[in-house]
């Protein structure tokens, strides 16, 4: 290794060298002049090795510093100093190029394609890591997949394909473009996740001696019975189940669903209440207003001062204790597609509105029971009472509720009356018991 001036035009630049752009090189000439030992000249000069003759006198290519030398180029030096190396492989001369620090880190896409270089002319992995300055173990997951036609690629996107043992899914990622890598590859993790997950709820079915099916059991008589989503709730779940119950493992199929166990088999008839006839007309009568309101914010909401008009929802939603903070859950978009080809631009508004009276409807005094002949709100009275403010709040955007659902509001409000009254008279002959323990 020697260092020697030589005439800039005597070097050229390697043609494997992965730096495609070279920057500001006035910026970068300009920074030579502050060089104490040969101003106008870099503080480490090129790295260079013997390569033939131009125009009669040794020729030299350049192994490290070709940024450097073009710099010198446009600031019109003739000459400067090289440190020349004599005998200096191909693999070492790749690492050299890669490691380079001249102030100008390589881009994403210079990296990647030094990387792959130096992968392909046989530096151990453990070396490019060092020389590239990469985390121990990720030139050898490149290895796994770098080939001809990967050399655009980022690092990111050659890691993200090395993720997968599935040579398809390996492809599938390396096939997909710079803008699209990131979401295939979640998705195929997601898949996994999910295929790991159904794998997990067979073997636990295996252990506990739960018969599992292949298909969606079918036939007279067999009836879904229940869920389980966990694995912890697998055996008190089983515990449950008839004789002749098998299991079915269902994998979830959107983000917000879960892999689960679902039981199928033989349910033991039950006779019908007398009432049910009754709570089937009632929760109709029900079905039958939703429709009604439904239909009508729809086509407010299609109007020009829609929104507007549509607030005494919101506030009727609010007031329940409602967050609505986000208009983008799927129940809401699921409803504007529904009611909507294309909708506004005023989607976040709409949504906001459409959040609240979903709110408000799903909790809705369908659920019910009837007791001689008198419905019974079921679980709380809020739900019911919410069901009222939604009415009550859509008539002061215009709504003109039916006799029938008018009359609908009237008995529920008896029923949460008397319900409220039954609960008063219960907590009082709880207090007077506890009371008389005292004493």
């Amino acid at each position: 290794m020697e260092l020697e001036i030589v005439p800039l035009g005597q070097l050229w630049p390697d043609p494997n060298n992965p730096r495609k752009d070279f920057g500001d090189l006035d910026a970068m000439a300009a920074t030579f002049e502050s060089n104490p030992v040969r101003p106008f000249e870099p503080v480490n000069p090129p790295v260079v090795v013997p390569d033939g003759e131009a125009n009669g006198m040794p020729a030299f290519r350049i192994v490290d510093g070709e940024r450097r030398w073009r710099a010198m180029t446009k600031a019109g030096a003739v000459q400067a100093c090289a440190v020349i190396v004599c005998t200096m492989d191909e693999a070492n001369a790749m690492a050299a190029m890669v490691a380079t620090d001249d102030k100008a880190p390589l881009t994403e896409a210079e990296l990647s394609r030094g990387v792959q270089q130096m992968l392909a002319v046989g530096v151990a992995p453990e070396e490019v890591d060092k020389a590239a300055r990469l985390k121990r173990g990720t030139a050898a997951r490149v290895r796994k997949v770098a080939r001809e036609g990967t050399e655009q690629m980022s690092l990111d996107h050659l890691l993200a394909a090395s993720e997968f043992e599935d040579e398809a899914d390996r492809e599938e990622v390396l096939a997909a473009s710079e803008k699209a890598w990131e979401a295939r590859a979640e998705s195929i993790r997601r898949r996994l996740r999910v295929e790991a997950e159904a794998a997990s709820f067979r073997r636990a079915c295996e252990s506990l001696g739960i018969p599992v099916a292949e298909e969606k059991p079918e036939g007279e008589g067999i009836s879904y019975l229940r869920s389980c989503r966990s694995l912890e709730g697998l055996a008190g779940a089983w515990s449950e189940m008839p004789e002749g119950a098998v299991a079915l493992i269902v994998p979830a199929e959107t983000t917000w669903d879960q892999t689960r166990a679902e039981f199928y088999g033989p349910r033991a008839e039950e006779p019908e209440s007398p009432f049910a006839e009754a709570a089937r007309l009632f929760s109709a009568r029900v079905e039958r207003a939703r429709e009604a309101r439904e239909a009508f914010l729809a086509e407010l909401l299609m109007e020009e001062e829609g929104v507007l008009a549509a607030m005494p929802v919101l506030e009727a939603a609010r007031a329940s204790g409602e967050n609505l903070s986000s208009p983008w859950t799927w129940q809401i978009q699921g409803w504007m597609a529904r009611h909507y080809k294309n909708p506004s631009t005023t989607f976040v508004s709409e949504g906001t509105i459409v959040g609240a009276f979903i709110h408000m409807d799903t909790a809705n005094p369908a659920w019910v029971s009837v007791r001689s002949g008198e419905v019974l709100v079921g679980y709380s009275t809020e739900y019911a009472e919410h069901w009222i403010a939604l009415g009550e709040a859509l008539e002061k955007c215009g709504w003109e509720p039916t006799p029938d659902e008018l009359g609908l509001r009237d008995e529920i409000r008896t029923t949460i009356a008397n319900r409220k009254f039954e609960e008063d008279d219960e907590a009082a002959d709880e207090a007077e018991e506890s009371e008389e323990e005292d004493e």
